[in-house]
């Protein structure tokens, strides 16, 4: 997988560690290095979608995955995921749809990524 993440190169270490831990290869790790919680807030879509197209979904990955609860990729999910081939996932998206099914709920979602729409 790759990932994307608003931190530098020592959260992108620990990240990777993380996944590492976890039995996760991560092929290739794009760090925004946001100097603050409110730069991370402010990263324009338009330079996270370049970075998914030309840097992280590439081939011979098979997921994306995004860290840092202040980037919204939501609305990117949704436009690139049938272009790229590969999920994006969000970690916001992914902790709503944990919460949505440990409550219950098993509906779709519209217009959130295909973790939303189709699991």
């Amino acid at each position: 997988m790759s990932v994307l993440t608003p931190f530098n190169e020592r959260g992108n270490q620990s990240t990777l560690q993380f996944f590492a831990e976890l039995g996760f290869e991560v092929v290739n790790i794009v760090g925004l290095a946001c100097a603050s919680t409110l730069d991370v807030a402010h990263v324009p879509e338009a330079l996270m979608e370049k970075i998914l197209r030309e840097q992280l979904a590439v081939e011979g990955v098979d997921a994306v995955l995004h860290c840092g609860t202040g980037l919204s990729m939501a609305n990117i999910a949704e436009r690139l995921e049938p272009e790229v081939g590969v999920p994006i996932v969000g970690i916001n998206a992914a902790l709503l749809w944990y919460a949505l099914r440990e409550n219950g709920y098993t509906g779709p979602l519209e217009g959130a990524g295909r973790l939303l729409r189709e699991f």
